[in-house]
């Protein structure tokens, strides 16, 4: 019982979690902390939100930058730069709205093709945080469609 009620636990912190950021649909389990997961380069206390749903083989994460003093439209142009000088990257989208970015593209060559689209966008403590989904089975305009339609 003690172990059932810890589980029950666990689910209902990962459901906090994930509700300060982002409204996943059923399905995401939490994976912060397991280092297959881990977006490249980022400091394990810089990753606020890191969820995977198996089925979609799709995963979510909520990733706190720096801070963030300029525009939104300034951002867009240095990413879409440096997105488009990355030959790695193909169908490259970047787009800003208000204070808020967002990107996507495929991996050029990868077989079943990876997409990634993300969302940048400061927090109240005018930190960036950066909102990605990234997937082989859903295309970068999909997992758009998750974050937009999930954020808080």
């Amino acid at each position: 019982a003690a172990s059932m009620a810890a589980e029950a636990s666990a689910v209902v912190a990962v459901n906090t979690a994930a509700n300060d950021y982002l409204n996943l649909p059923a399905g995401f389990t939490d994976k912060k902390g397991d280092a297959a997961f881990m977006p490249e380069g980022v400091a394990d206390a810089d990753v606020l939100l890191l969820q995977y749903d198996e089925g979609q083989n799709i995963t979510v994460s909520v990733v706190k930058s720096a801070a963030f003093a300029g525009d939104a439209a300034a951002l867009a142009d240095k990413l879409k730069t440096a997105l488009n000088q990355d030959n790695r990257l193909e169908n490259v989208s970047v787009t800003a709205e208000g204070q808020q970015v967002a990107y996507g593209y495929h991996l050029a060559g990868s077989e079943p093709k990876a997409a990634e689209s993300c969302i940048v966008r400061p927090d109240a403590d005018k930190n960036l945080l950066t909102y990605c989904a990234a997937g082989t089975d859903t295309d970068a305009a999909q997992l758009n469609a998750l974050l937009s339609g999930s954020l808080k």
